[in-house]
């Protein structure tokens, strides 16, 4: 019997990177999944796009192999073909590639209009149920923005959805987004996070140097809507309440400008010795949320956020924006504080929380509950598999 055929279409694969991730990630659980059921899976995606960061992991697991990545290999049991060159020209290399394939079934995730119009009229055309996943934060506000992209995005969507396509958003915000731009073939499927992760031996050895009396974390990349300028404006009022008050911030990407700019706010604040900027492995971030009091993030929003998942399986209580994403996450405030995304709403919130130890213990419990019954792994996998074959 020939065995089953399909391809997943994402802009970068690498199972180094993804080793480095405390959230299992979709475009590497997937194919994994397709995989354990006997299926043949081909990968199409292009070089990782900070080769920097790459070469960083690599040295640091000491694995000696595996850089610079290959255009062709197998990495456990998937066969990905990555595509070199400017976007316009290794976008077309992926179009021709597929074009001459034949798999049963596709699941992109999204490269860009261009790139997701083109794949969705092939799929049309050869008659292949094609799955859509769309990662950015940026989304939900271009669904609803007027001008002239989001306008474009909208109607390349809705022309994708003519074409055929089956959307899975990520909350049922992001779905309602969708359903209001006429896309009627759309499910539900959150991200996963395997709980397991967290049961390992604290090491507070790992992560001494940045703890304070109370500890502040928050993870995400240096850019002005994860909100870490909020955070370093709460300090001086959070320091004068508890001197030993220390916040970390974790993000891969120490070298962007805004990082140095933070840096600065922080010596005019007169704060930096209780502010501690690092790129954190995957080791040491489990190790912060294990021994952190509270994870802090002003985000102006998300398309899911895994850094809600990841604090809540660690039992490390969640403060946050108040948006229609973590409303959803966080169940309405009973799995973590919702606040304005303001300085003055976050100094409120920190100091309530860290003043009422009782209120974080059961922000804790809920959100570890709401873990473990709708966004562990094993059960996003079935939901995947059960949708999959509804459409082969």
């Amino acid at each position: 019997m020939r065995r089953m055929q399909a391809c997943q279409i994402s802009l970068w694969w690498n199972p180094h990177i993804f080793s480095e991730f405390v959230s299992p990630y979709p475009i590497h659980y997937l194919p994994l999944l397709w995989r354990r059921k006997g299926w043949k899976v081909e990968i199409l995606a292009k070089f990782y796009p900070i080769p920097e960061e790459l070469r960083e992991v690599v040295k640091r697991r000491k694995l000696g192999w595996g850089y610079p990545e290959k255009g062709v290999e197998c990495q456990e049991g998937l066969t990905i073909r990555r595509f070199s060159g400017e976007r316009v020209l290794s976008s077309l290399c992926m179009l021709r590639h597929f074009s001459r394939t034949s798999p049963r079934l596709v699941h992109l995730h999204s490269l860009g209009i261009p790139e997701d119009l083109g794949f969705s009229l092939l799929c049309k055309r050869k008659r292949i149920p094609l799955v859509f996943s769309h990662h950015a934060a940026s989304l939900p506000d271009m669904l609803v923005s007027r001008g002239m992209l989001p306008s474009l995005h909208r109607t390349a969507l809705r022309f994708m959805h003519a074409m055929g396509t089956f959307f899975v958003a990520f909350t049922d915000f992001q779905a309602g987004l969708y359903r209001r731009l006429g896309i009627k073939r759309v499910v539900t499927i959150p991200h996963a996070m395997d709980v397991g992760i967290f049961r390992v031996r604290k090491r507070r050895e790992m992560v001494e140097g940045y703890l304070g009396e109370f500890t502040l974390l928050h993870a995400g990349f240096f850019e002005p809507r994860k909100g870490q300028e909020i955070l370093i404006r709460c300090m001086p009022s959070l320091l004068k309440e508890c001197p030993r008050t220390s916040l970390v911030l974790v993000g891969k990407n120490l070298e962007s400008p805004y990082r140095s700019y933070l840096q600065d706010l922080c010596r005019k604040l007169g704060v930096e010795k209780h502010v501690h900027f690092l790129r954190a492995s995957r080791e040491e971030l489990i190790q912060l949320y294990l021994h952190s009091d509270l994870f802090a993030f002003p985000t102006t929003g998300e398309i899911f956020g895994h850094v809600y998942l990841e604090a809540m399986a660690a039992g490390c209580p969640v403060i946050t924006t108040d948006k229609p994403v973590a409303r959803e996450i966080l169940q309405e405030g009973r799995a973590g504080m919702l606040v304005e995304r303001s300085v003055e709403a976050f100094e409120k919130g920190i100091l309530e929380l860290m003043y009422d130890p009782e209120l974080r213990r059961r922000l804790a419990r809920t959100a570890r509950k709401a873990v473990e019954e709708k966004y562990e792994l094993t059960r996003i996998l079935e939901r995947w598999w059960e949708f999959y074959r509804s459409l082969i």
